[in-house]
């Protein structure tokens, strides 16, 4: 076990394990101190969303079908979704790499784009920023601040 009674993780650990939002890295193990990639964090908002039910297309040429994160990919890259687009520039030009470390910027794109996706965003003059977030439910509330604290380095 790598997580243990009174570690400041430890409820947030068992809140997204309880729910299904994150299952760790085996049946005894969630790796606290592991970095977080991109499809594992596309694989938590997809889940976070209920698993919508896709069906798998090429969207991205490096997430191949048996790929565990491949169906959040799918849903999170949609036209109604796009909470994932891809890199847009340089060699990594119109592909996930999924298996990247997830920077903290990514995530907050990420984040950003999951808000704008459910309606969390106020403000109609398209140029929202972070601050100007208004969560609409407590219940998405805590889940950002549940992940937030997973990914606080101490």
């Amino acid at each position: 076990m790598d997580v243990n009674d009174g570690d400041w993780f430890e409820p947030y650990v068992q809140y997204v394990y309880d729910r299904g939002i994150m299952t760790g890295i085996d049946s005894t193990h969630f790796a606290p101190a592991a970095d977080l990639n991109r499809g594992q964090f596309a694989t938590i908002l997809y889940r976070m969303e209920g698993s919508p039910e896709v069906e798998y297309k090429e969207v991205f040429p490096d997430v191949a079908e048996e790929a565990f994160y491949a169906d959040a990919v799918i849903w999170a890259s949609a036209a109604d979704v796009r909470v994932i687009t891809g890199y847009t520039m340089g060699e990594k030009c119109r592909k996930v790499w999924s298996e990247d470390k997830l920077t903290r910027e990514q995530m907050a794109a990420m984040l950003y784009r999951y808000a704008k996706y459910k309606g969390y965003i106020t403000g109609e003059s398209g140029t929202e920023k972070l601050e100007t977030f208004r969560i609409k439910t407590m219940s998405v509330n805590m889940q950002c601040r549940q992940l937030a604290g997973l990914f606080r380095k101490c």
